[in-house]
């Protein structure tokens, strides 16, 4: 098993242009769920999980995100880039300890932040939702229209971020989670050094593991039930408060 994370990088730097009025406002991980911020609900299990060092990678209004982390920082080129690019920022953070690398638009129980945090082998461990299917029923009338491919053995990764043609083969979903180890880090950092500036500038995080695998770079997985939402826009946090009170959400989410 690898070491546990003790830090996080939470990627906030998303506008969440779906959520109307609420995301022009503000950053889109301050819109509130039931009755708080999505970003408090992480900040919360995060400290559960014994992770009190927290950099926050803002972009769209970061000036509403000072204080929320112990760092701020901001990627200036938030427009025009992604998730990855934000994740480099970081690069420090992720190169002197274990960290678990947090989306932002995500609102997070203890026991999966805990599980992320812990659980799993490997310099690379990504958490797996198993009961995703849930979760995406409230938020999609078909289910498949956003799913995508996810395939692994019980505690390696197989497949991930592709276009699933049946819910049957699919036997997870990716959470915005990932811990890495230092070692991990390298490795992700070597194959982006290979590659055009420009491509990676817009590189996903499910695209980034999937170049990592077809590259032979070993990833963990641990598995989870529940316990987390995902906001894109208004109908996902309607979605989201209908879940809150389901079997398998922990009691920092249940009203």
């Amino acid at each position: 098993m690898s070491a546990r994370a003790r830090q996080a990088v939470i990627l906030a730097a998303g506008r969440g242009s779906r959520l109307g009025a609420a995301g022009d406002a503000q950053p889109k991980c301050l819109v509130p769920l039931a009755g708080q911020p999505v970003l408090q609900w992480t900040l919360s299990a995060l400290r559960k999980a014994g992770i009190e060092r927290m950099l926050v990678v803002a972009g769209w209004k970061h000036e509403a995100l000072e204080g929320w982390g112990t760092e701020l920082r901001v990627n200036p080129a938030w427009q025009s880039t992604n998730m990855v690019a934000s994740l480099r920022l970081a690069r420090d953070w992720l190169l002197r300890e274990p960290t678990l690398m947090v989306y932002g638009d995500g609102a997070y129980g203890s026991h999966a932040v805990d599980a992320a945090a812990s659980q799993g082998s490997g310099d690379i461990v990504v958490p797996v939702d198993r009961h995703w299917e849930r979760l995406w029923r409230r938020r999609f009338a078909d289910p498949l229209s956003d799913a995508e491919s996810l395939r692994h053995d019980g505690g390696h990764l197989l497949e991930i971020g592709g276009k699933a043609s049946a819910l049957a083969g699919i036997q997870g979903q990716f959470m915005g989670l990932v811990r890495w180890t230092p070692a991990g880090w390298r490795s992700a950092e070597a194959w982006l050094q290979a590659q055009d500036a420009a491509a990676t500038a817009r590189l996903d995080m499910t695209s980034l593991l999937r170049a990592l695998l077809r590259a032979d770079v070993p990833i963990g997985t641990v598995t989870v039930e529940g316990g987390w939402v995902e906001i894109d826009s208004l109908a996902d946090l309607a979605a989201a408060e209908e879940g809150l009170d389901e079997p398998g959400w922990q009691h920092d989410f249940r009203r």
